[in-house]
C-alpha cells in the first residue's frame, strides 16, 4: 500500500507548473520572440515586421505572467486551510480522502477507470477515462515508495502504464 498526501497550496501548483512540457514550451517561445525582437532592433534582420513582433512578444510575455500568477494564486479565503487529499493505492484500487474548509469527501476508484498512467522523473500523471487528470508528486509520498507504486501500476495497468 502506498499513500500520497497532497497539500494543494501555492508551492504544489508551482512544482506542477515547472514539471510540465507546456511550461518549457512557453519559456522557449518567449525567449525566441525576444531574441527575434532584439535582432530586429540591432538591424540584423529586416525590420518590416518589427513592431508586430515586438508587440506580440510583449503581449505574450504579459499573458504568461498573468496566467502564472492566476494559476498559483489561491482564489478563496486566505484564512482557511489549504485543501488536502490523501490518495491510497493498493491491489484493490485507489481511494482519495479530500478535505477543504472543514468538508470531507471519500471516493473509491478501480484501476479499470484509469485510461493511462505515466511516470516522469518527479511525478506520476494519471488520466482517468472520465475527463479528469491527477498529478502525484513523488516527494508527496508519505507511506511506501515510488518504486512500490511503479510496481503496483505495472501489475494493475499493464500496457496503460508508461515510463517517460
Amino acid at each position: 500500500m502506498v499513500k500520497i498526501k497532497i497539500d494543494y497550496n501555492t508551492a504544489y501548483y508551482r512544482a506542477i507548473n515547472r514539471n510540465t512540457f507546456i511550461w518549457w514550451v512557453n519559456i522557449c517561445v518567449t525567449i525566441l520572440l525576444w531574441c527575434f525582437a532584439i535582432l530586429q532592433m540591432t538591424g540584423l534582420v529586416a525590420d518590416r515586421y518589427f513592431w508586430m513582433v515586438l508587440l506580440f512578444a510583449v503581449l505574450y510575455t504579459i499573458s504568461q505572467l498573468i496566467q502564472s500568477a492566476f494559476f498559483t494564486t489561491k482564489i478563496r479565503n486566505r484564512n482557511s486551510p489549504d485543501p488536502q487529499a490523501v490518495w491510497t493505492f493498493d491491489e484493490h484500487g485507489m481511494t482519495v480522502d479530500f478535505s477543504i474548509e472543514g468538508r470531507r469527501c471519500h471516493e473509491e476508484f478501480d484501476f479499470s477507470q484509469v485510461a493511462v498512467m505515466k511516470e516522469y522523473k518527479d511525478y506520476f500523471c494519471m488520466k482517468l477515462k472520465e475527463p479528469q487528470m491527477n498529478i502525484f508528486m513523488k516527494h508527496c509520498i508519505i507511506e511506501g515508495t515510488a518504486d512500490e507504486l511503479r510496481v503496483l501500476f505495472q501489475k494493475q495497468l499493464g500496457n496503460r502504464f508508461h515510463l517517460k
